[in-house]
């Protein structure tokens, strides 16, 4: 369970705030607000992949899917990966056009899935 309290400071802190929280060993500890959100956005990563690999992907190999492309990434070949998502489920898509962009809507082959198919990898489709 986690626990935020927003505290204003006096004096010397007047225009500034300090943020504490309790998550398990830390209680009392202050931090920055950017190390609050990567602790959240860490449990919230925990809780997705949890619930990921209790599910049947929405996709099987060969499948043909229309995606948004939410963010991109570099692969290992050295190409930029397009990060896109099916009903939650993460689909790495490859060989996207360069002028590719977020938001974009964009057409895929699924052709294999990660481990514990958890994520699929997928191919552009023109």
């Amino acid at each position: 369970m986690q626990t935020i309290v927003l505290a204003v400071g006096v004096g010397s802190f007047l225009s500034g705030a300090v943020l504490f929280y309790t998550i398990g060993k830390r209680r009392g500890h202050a931090v920055e607000k950017s190390e609050l959100k990567s602790e959240i956005e860490r449990e919230q990563s925990r809780e997705a992949h949890a619930a990921a690999v209790d599910r049947e992907p929405p996709v099987e190999i060969g499948d043909s899917v229309t995606v948004g492309i939410t963010e991109f990434r570099s692969h290992h070949s050295g190409g930029k990966q397009a990060v896109c998502k099916k009903e939650g489920f993460v689909i790495f898509v490859e060989d996207c056009p360069p002028d590719s962009a977020v938001g974009d809507r964009i057409d895929a082959t699924i052709t294999s899935f990660g481990t514990n198919r958890t994520s699929a990898e997928a191919v552009y489709q023109e």
